[in-house]
């Protein structure tokens, strides 16, 4: 049974896309983490979903956007899954393969970022920030250039940010669900007006009710059949065919199969 909607936070991964569609809260947020100047960003897709072919593994961002020469990928992560550095470099190179058409310059790459938001310490090294680029190791000044860049941002250590309130705050409300600065609170209020809000209230019943006895942690060959029934049903009730491969486990193949019965 998945978790009623009335106790939802933002760190909830449905409300947490939902939220993240304001693209000026979006905005705000990156600048404040990665402290960088913002003008505008384009959501590409709540949930986005790259598939490079129907053999080999896609992946499913939970927030993807861009800004004219940046993207970013931001992941909300509730529990440590203990492979948070290898789903960065898969997510990292999905982004970067989405990026370039073909025949474009290897140049045109735009800067990559991958930021995951942890409630708990993903690394267990006690820091509040774990931030990584590529250096050389012989030569630990030198920086190879390829505008790569990992934030594992560890809520649970917000009192060691004494010296960036913006964070401090920011990873506090995560970690607590205490607003204290002005944007904090806007996030709060963006939750508290996420309880009457019947479009997304509606979105995440009709998830409630279609998933409440069949999402499972993995899907054996006698619960195949269940999923595909699943997501028949949720296709013939138009929910978007991401939360239907992201709630059934089912890939984008299995999903055109189900479209062509």
């Amino acid at each position: 049974m998945i978790k009623p909607y009335d106790e939802l936070e933002f760190t909830d991964d449905f409300l947490f896309c939902k939220i993240m569609q304001d693209t000026e809260i979006c905005r705000q947020m990156l600048e404040i983490l990665l402290k960088i100047k913002i003008e505008k960003v384009e959501l590409k897709n709540q949930q986005q979903i790259f598939n490079v072919d129907p053999i080999h593994r896609g992946v499913r961002l939970d927030v993807f956007v861009k800004d004219s020469r940046r993207m970013f990928d931001i992941e909300i992560q509730t529990s440590i899954k203990h492979d948070e550095a290898k789903r960065a470099r898969y997510y990292q190179s999905q982004m970067d393969v989405s990026n370039l058409m073909k025949g474009e310059k290897i140049s045109n790459l735009k800067e990559s970022y991958v930021i995951f938001l942890c409630k708990t310490d993903p690394f267990c090294k006690g820091l509040p920030i774990y931030t990584f680029s590529n250096l050389c190791h012989e030569d630990k000044e030198f920086r190879l250039g390829d505008e790569s860049y990992k934030y594992f941002f560890n809520a649970e250590a917000f009192s060691k940010l004494n010296d960036d309130s913006e964070i401090k705050n920011f990873l506090e409300y995560i970690s607590t669900n205490s607003a204290k600065n002005d944007f904090t609170k806007t996030l709060e209020k963006k939750v508290f007006a996420s309880k009457v809000e019947s479009e997304w209230r509606a979105d995440y019943m009709k998830l409630e009710l279609l998933l409440d006895e069949t999402r499972v942690e993995g899907y054996e060959q006698g619960e195949q059949a269940k999923a595909f029934e699943t997501a028949k049903t949720m296709l013939e009730d138009n929910v978007p065919e991401d939360l239907i491969m992201k709630y059934t486990g089912l890939s984008a193949e299995d999903l055109k199969k189900i479209k062509t019965e």
